[in-house]
């Protein structure tokens, strides 16, 4: 098998076993936006920008503005111009966003328990050995 069929092989089989209902489907993309968002937000101890935002996530602008509003209208975020410059517009979380961030955080370190459980830790970490060598196969790939 030549090197383009095994990578077809691979494409296909990494389809196959890509946990869909973890990642869920690609329209979806926004609402999955928010939770990190939200997470940066409750971090940061300055003043935050959606431009801050759009430059921390390597995501366009006009992507950062469509996951803003849908997380300003579920109440988990408040946009204000600044004082000093009302070009400027700050991001900040409110306290239902905290409790959201709260939520996801405490359901995704459920499902991570089961994943240990169910596949063991010494295949997780073989994983994850494994995955960071892909990722560093993928940026010595992306400076060419």
């Amino acid at each position: 098998m030549d090197s383009k069929e095994k990578a077809k092989e691979f494409i296909k089989k990494f389809d196959d076993v890509r946990p869909k209902e973890f990642f869920g489907p690609i329209d979806d993309y926004c609402e999955r936006g928010i939770i990190p968002i939200l997470c940066m937000l409750d971090e940061s101890t300055e003043t935050v920008f959606s431009g801050d935002i759009a430059a921390r996530f390597k995501l366009s602008t006009p992507h950062v503005a469509v996951v803003l509003k849908a997380a300003e209208n579920k109440g988990y975020i408040k946009r204000a111009p600044l004082e000093s410059d009302r070009r400027k517009t700050a991001v900040c979380i409110t306290e239902r966003g905290r409790a959201e961030k709260q939520k996801a955080f405490a359901a995704l370190l459920e499902l991570v328990e089961y994943i240990i459980d169910e596949v063991g830790e010494n295949d997780l970490n073989e994983f994850l050995r494994i995955s960071g060598r892909i990722h560093s196969a993928i940026g010595k790939r992306m400076k060419k």
